[in-house]
C-alpha cells in the first residue's frame, strides 16, 4: 500500500482535521520529481518501457493538446459508444433510479441534480461490458499514461444524469469554477450520451490552467488544496477565449486535465447524460471512491489494462483474476 494512502486518508475532509504545516509538507511530495519518480517509481518505470505497446492518435507540432491546453478530444467506435448509451437507457429505468427521475432530484445527498446511475445501483462490470471496454480501451489509457507520465489507476467510473434547474437557480458544487485536488495530475474522461450543447450543462474549462500549463500559476492550488473560485475571479483573471466549452453530439469524447480551472453539469435545458471516468496515479492523496467492482476474465487484458483495473492501493506487481496473476 503506498504510504500516500493514508495521508489521503487524512485529507478526505480537504486537510480541515491536519495542521497547515503538514499540509506544506505533503505537498511538497506533489512537485513534478518527486512525485513521478519516487511516489510513482515502478508505475513511471513500466510507462518508460514502452511495455503498453497501444496505438496513439497523431500529435501535433507542439505535442498533445491534453498536455499543451488540458484536454483533447478522442474517438470511440460508434456501436462501441452507442452500446453505452444503450445501457445507460437501461440504467434509467432501473426502479431506484426511475423513482429519483421521476422526482426530479437525486437520492444520494449532496448534488441533489446529478443522479450517479451506476453508483446507485451498486453495479458490479463485467470486463466484457461496454462501459469497462470503453474506459479502459487501451489507446484512452495510452494517452493518459503519456499524459500523467507512468501508468495510471482507475480511480472512478459512473453515468451522470444531470437534471436540468432553473435559470435562475445560483450554480452550486461542481457547477462552479474550481479545480480538483485527489493527485498532481488527474485525468478525466467524459463520453456524451446525448447531444450536448452550451444550455446542457457542457464540461467547460479554462485553457492551460492545469498543473503542467502555462496558465497554471494564475489562481494556482496545488495538491492537497484544491480551490473554488467565484465568477468575478475567473472572468478578471482570464478572456473569453481562454474558456472553452466542451460541446458536441452524441458520442462525442473528451480527456480532461481537471486540475485546470473547470465547471460544468449546470442543465437549464435537458438532462445530460455522460460516460465518466476519472484516473490517477498510485500517489493520488484521496482514498478510492467507491467504484463498481470489476469482474471477469483478466486473459485479455494488457498489462496497462490490468494496472489501470486494479484497486489504487495495490502494487504494480500482479492483479489476481480468472486469467491468473500477471507480472509486472
Amino acid at each position: 500500500m503506498p504510504y500516500t494512502w493514508w495521508a489521503g486518508t487524512l485529507l478526505t475532509s480537504r486537510g480541515r482535521f491536519i495542521t497547515p504545516l503538514a499540509r506544506w509538507m505533503l505537498s511538497l511530495l506533489y512537485r513534478d520529481a518527486v512525485w513521478l519518480w519516487c511516489l510513482n517509481g515502478r508505475a513511471r518505470l513500466c510507462h518508460l518501457a514502452g511495455r503498453d505497446r497501444a496505438p496513439r492518435p497523431p500529435a501535433g507540432p507542439a505535442g498533445s493538446g491534453l498536455t499543451r491546453e488540458g484536454y483533447v478530444r478522442v474517438e470511440f467506435a460508434e456501436s462501441l459508444w452507442r452500446a453505452v448509451a444503450g445501457a445507460a437507457e437501461a440504467l434509467m429505468a432501473a426502479p431506484r433510479n426511475a423513482r429519483q427521475i421521476a422526482d426530479g432530484r437525486s437520492a444520494a445527498g449532496g448534488k441533489d441534480y446529478q443522479i450517479r446511475l451506476l453508483a446507485d445501483e451498486g453495479q458490479q462490470l463485467d470486463l466484457s461490458h461496454p462501459v469497462a471496454r470503453t474506459v479502459l480501451d487501451s489507446s484512452v489509457l495510452a494517452q493518459v499514461a503519456d499524459h500523467l507520465g507512468c501508468w495510471p489507476r482507475l480511480h472512478s467510473v459512473d453515468i451522470w444524469l444531470n437534471l436540468p434547474v432553473a435559470v435562475d437557480r445560483p450554480p452550486e458544487a461542481s457547477q462552479r469554477w474550481h479545480r480538483d485536488y485527489e493527485d498532481h495530475r488527474i485525468v478525466k474522461l467524459f463520453v456524451y450520451l446525448r447531444d450536448v450543447d452550451e444550455a446542457t450543462g457542457p464540461l467547460t474549462l479554462v485553457g492551460a490552467t492545469h498543473s503542467q500549463g502555462r496558465h497554471w500559476r494564475v489562481l494556482p492550488a496545488p495538491v492537497p488544496h484544491g480551490m473554488v473560485l467565484d465568477e468575478r475571479v475567473v472572468a478578471a483573471a482570464f478572456t473569453r477565449r481562454d474558456i472553452h466549452p466542451l460541446c458536441g453530439p452524441a458520442g462525442s469524447a473528451y480527456l480532461v486535465d481537471t486540475t485546470a480551472v473547470h465547471r460544468g453539469g449546470r442543465s437549464t435545458h435537458l438532462p445530460r447524460l455522460v460516460l465518466t471516468a476519472t484516473y490517477v496515479t498510485g500517489a493520488a492523496v484521496r482514498p478510492l471512491q467507491p467504484r463498481p467492482s470489476l469482474t471477469g476474465s483478466l486473459a485479455g487484458l494488457t498489462p496497462l489494462q490490468r494496472h489501470a483495473a486494479a484497486p489504487r492501493h495495490v502494487q504494480p506487481v500482479a492483479v489476481v483474476g480468472r486469467g491468473g496473476r500477471h507480472p509486472r
